[in-house]
């Protein structure tokens, strides 16, 4: 599969690449091994490497191993992915791909083929591998990562409709990251497609569960539903009544500030995701429907809800695909979006010493957060 011409591409990874490859158009089978570990006492980044491996190459193959490296036998997702491109263009994102996940898994070298060639190293500085703990140890989550649980029975066309989301999204990153105009008009138009299409999947949805019994499971799923068809890419395509009613109905499904009902249906860190996301929406009704200090609180209560996820003693997996270091700062932001002049920083002082004190490892993360403030 495209190895014919024998090219070993694996060589260039994290190089620069020869002009006279560079421009070459080839098919590529790339095989890449994440191992399952991670600082002692600290929750896994590698279910959301893997997920952003799968899905900047929009998909491919996983599966549990066993690998052996250096008289050490230890837990391992296999990853494989068949795509084709310009070679500068699939190595230089492959490279990026790599490079992010050993700084995230404090891994001292990353394995990857490429049609048949092998790269083992490290790409990132010895000044930095050397800072990386040696006591790891083996992630227990491989099975929920195989199956991926966090979404166990919520209705299909949830992820039908995310899909077309992250689809229309995705061809206009890849467009804008080239710098050509003419190709990020073409790609805004077929991305447009797609949003149409979530939309419409969002809006059967809704129809379908409004007629359904009120079960939690079918709240739930209709609760999901006005988060996701409030995204801006779909609700350029509602009415402003529309848009109204949407908002009103994720706050008396969700109510602001307090414990939800879904606690056996939405782990803390899923259930904080959706109050954090329509901060932004709901500041969009201009406070129509929610007080700013209301919707401030809010926000908070979402960040707390993350940190006590996160919590070693309760022994929760994170919410797989997503990293929650990045969904706290979306709340960081967006909160102090609101505009009051409560002291953030203060009302979250405690959870943030939490979190220093649970994962000194991912300290340079952390600090992220507080530089929001």
């Amino acid at each position: 599969m495209g190895g014919t011409n024998l090219i070993d591409y694996a060589q260039f990874i994290g190089k620069d690449i020869p002009e006279k490859y560079a421009e070459m158009f080839d098919h590529f089978g790339i095989e890449i091994s994440i191992v399952m570990r991670k600082p002692k006492s600290h929750y896994s980044k590698a279910p959301g490497v893997i997920w952003e491996i799968l899905n900047t190459f929009d998909g491919g193959t996983f599966f549990q191993g066993q690998g052996y490296w250096r008289g050490v036998q230890e837990p391992v997702i296999y990853i494989m992915i068949s795509t084709k491109g310009l070679v500068k263009n699939v190595i230089e994102k492959l490279t990026g791909l790599l490079r992010n996940g050993q700084i995230k898994l404090k891994q001292q070298e990353m394995y990857v083929k490429i049609n048949g060639s092998t790269f083992v190293g490290s790409l990132v500085p010895k000044e930095m591998t050397r800072t990386f703990p040696d006591n790891m140890e083996f992630d227990d989550d491989l099975e929920i990562i195989t199956a991926n649980q966090s979404r166990v029975d919520e209705n299909h066309k949830l992820i039908f409709g995310r899909v077309e989301l992250e689809r229309g999204r995705r061809l206009i990153s890849d467009a804008e990251s080239s710098n050509d105009d003419k190709k990020i008009i073409i790609a805004s138009d077929k991305a447009q497609n797609h949003f149409i299409e979530s939309y419409n999947i969002f809006s059967d949805l809704e129809e379908e569960l409004l007629k359904k019994p009120e079960t939690l499971s079918n709240k739930r799923d209709l609760l999901k539903c006005y988060s996701n068809v409030l995204d801006p890419k779909t609700r350029q395509f509602m009415k402003d009544d529309e848009i109204k009613y949407a908002c009103q109905e994720l706050v008396s499904l969700l109510p602001l500030n307090q414990k939800s009902e879904y606690q056996n249906q939405l782990n803390k860190h899923a259930e904080a995701r959706i109050r954090g996301n329509r901060i932004n929406i709901l500041m969009g009704m201009e406070y129509e429907i929610v007080s700013k200090q209301d919707l401030y609180d809010d926000g908070v209560f979402a960040f707390k809800q993350i940190i006590s996820f996160l919590n070693p003693e309760h022994k929760n997996t994170p919410y797989l695909d997503k990293d929650p270091i990045k969904d706290l700062k979306t709340i960081i932001r967006l909160t102090k979006k609101i505009g009051l002049k409560s002291d953030l920083s203060q009302d979250l002082e405690k959870e943030i010493q939490s979190l220093r004190e649970w994962f000194p490892h991912y300290e340079e993360d952390i600090e992220s957060l507080i530089r929001l403030f």
